[in-house]
């Protein structure tokens, strides 16, 4: 059968229905007390005088008050130009529907095979027909039926066609990684599993180990000292940003945990999701960065909960009341926004920590990537539109900073320039004199702001902050001399 059989009779049905209109047309404009258009007009023009719009000589008063302020302006025309736009407005209403109905019923596919039927079916319908040659109020009422079907299907409203609606709030998923609204949040940690031990030293034994956070499975590395005597204490190595494609567990905090357990202490090294054998990270980049963070809370609040741990040889006591950190460039980063979370006294050590400001610590190193930045500006731009960066940047919390905290800066570090530091230092100089300021005053009785008062109990943030003129990024020449005041400044915090 040919495909477009189903055509072959459309043109004579069109001039069919042509014809069937044109004589319905004539015969309203000819025959016009036919039409129910007759009462709908003349009780418009009484009510336009001021007269009753039922006079009891009407034969026939079909119209409903409503009704009346509809035709109302159709009363002002003559007849035969007011029943033309009443016919002509019916029509259209009719048309509306009758789309909204071919939408929801049939495919689109269908709908574009077979439109010119469907419409010609639809005025070839008796009861439209009638409703359109003697002008009835069926076509409206038709109109209204889909049009609350439609609005109903969408769940909107019908005033929307007419009124400006309120334009939707965008969606803010990142607000939840504000550092004040993580302040806020409980940490519970989980539980340090050991994974698998990967090499025995005379003075320590490296595993790899894991832990849950946001959800997910976290993998790391762990240091045991292999001599101990009672509760060991912890400390949790914190590695700046490596490339995943060159990553490997330890990466970035090997030597110092290796010292720091030669030495007395369970290190933990967080890989960071999607490194080592952790669970993937956030598909988006920028939560994924937000949410580091909350892992290493999740890690310290684990450390402090846990009194042991299990090892395929036995187990190692934990001395959780004393926990410590220990950071490298943007992991200082991730540490000093950690320690604002907490708002806990952890004895923290940074080396060349990133403290510039949240965002400009993003795009400083943006030229390093491959379109030089170009998407990390694009987001930052559409970040400033939505947020206020100012709650997620850490030189802006310091009022939620405890100590005490030692600082390792080279001046020659190409990666990190030694002002940041001095301004981070100077910072927390700042805020230690806020809080002693308030502390004075409440002394004295003065009353300090709500806004003033946030933390003020808490005491001045003690700091240490050494520079080392040739060192760079790494600490290199001078390593062995910042280990060793690591180690000092651990022993007398955490022993």
């Amino acid at each position: 059968m040919n495909k477009h059989a189903h055509f072959r009779n459309t043109p004579i049905l069109i001039v069919f229905l042509i014809g069937l209109y044109s004589l319905a047309f004539y015969l309203m404009f000819s025959h016009q007390r036919m039409v129910d258009f007759i009462p709908f007009y003349v009780s418009s023009k009484l009510l336009i005088s001021g007269q009753n719009p039922y006079p009891m000589t009407l034969p026939i008063s079909l119209n409903p008050p409503f009704s009346l302020f509809l035709c109302y302006p159709l009363g002002l025309a003559s007849f035969h130009l007011g029943m033309l736009i009443c016919s002509l407005i019916f029509l259209i209403l009719g048309l509306i529907a009758v789309h909204l109905t071919f939408f929801y019923v049939f495919s689109a596919e269908f709908r574009k095979k077979y439109r010119l039927i469907l419409y010609l079916l639809y005025f070839a319908f008796f009861p439209v027909l009638i409703n359109i040659s003697i002008v009835q109020f069926g076509s409206v009422l038709f109109f209204f039926m889909m049009m609350g079907y439609h609005f109903y299907l969408q769940k909107d409203s019908p005033l929307s066609l007419v009124l400006p609606q309120p334009t939707p709030a965008p969606e803010l998923p990142l607000l939840k990684y504000r550092i004040e609204q993580l302040h806020q949040n409980q940490y519970v940690g989980s539980e340090i599993v050991v994974e698998k031990l990967i090499k025995t030293e005379p003075s320590f034994s490296t595993y790899t180990f894991s832990y849950q956070t946001t959800g997910k499975k976290m993998t790391g590395l762990m240091n045991i000292p292999s001599k101990s005597t009672g509760a060991l204490p912890v400390i949790i190595m914190v590695r700046g940003y490596i490339p995943p494609d060159v990553y490997t567990p330890g990466s970035g905090t090997k030597s110092g945990g290796e010292y720091f357990a030669s030495h007395g202490y369970v290190t933990l090294a967080p890989d960071f999701l999607g490194f080592g054998g952790s669970d993937t990270e956030s598909s988006d980049e920028w939560e994924a960065r937000f949410q580091k963070p909350v892992q290493v809370a999740d890690l310290i609040m684990t450390a402090e909960k846990q009194t042991s741990i299990n090892l395929p040889s036995g187990s190692v006591s934990l001395d959780n009341s004393h926990v410590g950190m220990w950071a490298h460039s943007n992991g200082g980063q991730i540490a000093l926004t950690t320690l604002e979370i907490l708002s806990q006294p952890i004895p923290t050590t940074l080396w060349a920590p990133v403290t510039a400001p949240f965002p400009y610590s993003v795009l400083y190193f943006s030229d390093e990537e491959a379109d030089e930045g170009k998407k990390s500006r694009e987001w930052i731009n559409e970040f400033d539109q939505k947020y206020d960066a100012l709650e997620f940047s850490l030189s802006q919390h310091l009022n939620l900073l405890q100590g005490p905290l030692q600082l390792h800066q080279g001046v020659a570090d190409e990666a990190i320039h030694y002002i940041w530091s001095d301004e981070f230092v100077d910072k927390i100089k700042a805020e230690n004199l806020r809080r002693k300021k308030l502390k004075s005053d409440e002394v004295a009785g003065i009353t300090a702001t709500p806004s003033a008062k946030v933390n003020a109990s808490l005491d001045p943030i003690e700091i240490t902050y050494f520079k080392y003129p040739s060192s760079n990024h790494n600490m290199q020449p001078d390593w062995s001399t910042v280990i060793q005041r690591d180690l000092e400044f651990f022993d007398k915090n955490l022993k």
